[in-house]
């Protein structure tokens, strides 16, 4: 029997992955079914089982790979803490709110739906948004050492409520896709600038 590569591994892993994230957005975490994915990956059965068990098993692979993109847009190569700060902003409004976003706004919404009724979720939730918080809270804290920002800022809540920012306007975008992911990145930026000291 031939070997298969890890490449081609990989390449079904995601194919599959593509597949669930396709049926999640579509139906949600309860709706969607794994026969609905074997079906939309044009798999059998067995083949998706031997890279994932559960259904379960997806979402959390789904929410990680989402969560390694979001350390991406984290890592920011900028002495100017201020500079650095809106430049996140503006990575996660269009990453979010950008045309071609709605699979990503609609998962990210499921996810955190399915968050409150499954532990093994949460948890992933919690590690996916605490990272980025405590990424901001540290630039934040660079900040304000610098002079840059306000000393009399709350680091850690601003951290939250710049956190919390993306999750409601993912949420308005979903409700209205006319949200204009432009005016909203101007927006933040003009906030960041309203906390410098």
């Amino acid at each position: 029997m031939p070997r298969v590569s890890a490449e081609h591994k990989l390449g079904r892993r995601e194919e599959i992955l593509d597949a669930a994230r396709a049926c999640f957005a579509r139906s949600g975490y309860q709706g969607a079914t794994l026969q609905d994915i074997f079906a939309a990956a044009g798999l059998s059965a067995g083949c998706v089982y031997s890279y994932f068990q559960s259904k379960q098993d997806l979402v959390l692979a789904i929410a990680e790979a989402r969560h390694a993109e979001e350390r991406d847009a984290l890592a920011v190569e900028e002495s100017d803490p201020i500079l650095a700060l809106k430049t996140i902003a503006r990575r996660f409004v269009q990453g979010y709110l950008a045309g071609g976003a709605e699979e990503k706004r609609r998962i990210s919404l499921a996810t955190w739906s399915e968050a409150m009724f499954n532990d093994a979720v949460l948890a992933s939730v919690r590690a996916g948004v605490d990272g980025p918080r405590k990424a901001l809270a540290a630039l934040v804290a660079r900040a304000q050492a610098s002079g840059a920002l306000r000393k009399d800022i709350d680091g850690e809540a601003l951290a939250r409520v710049m956190t919390a920012m993306l999750q409601g306007l993912v949420l308005q975008k979903l409700w209205d896709a006319e949200t204009d992911a432009r005016a909203m990145t101007l927006v933040c930026e003009q906030l960041i600038d309203a906390l410098c000291a």
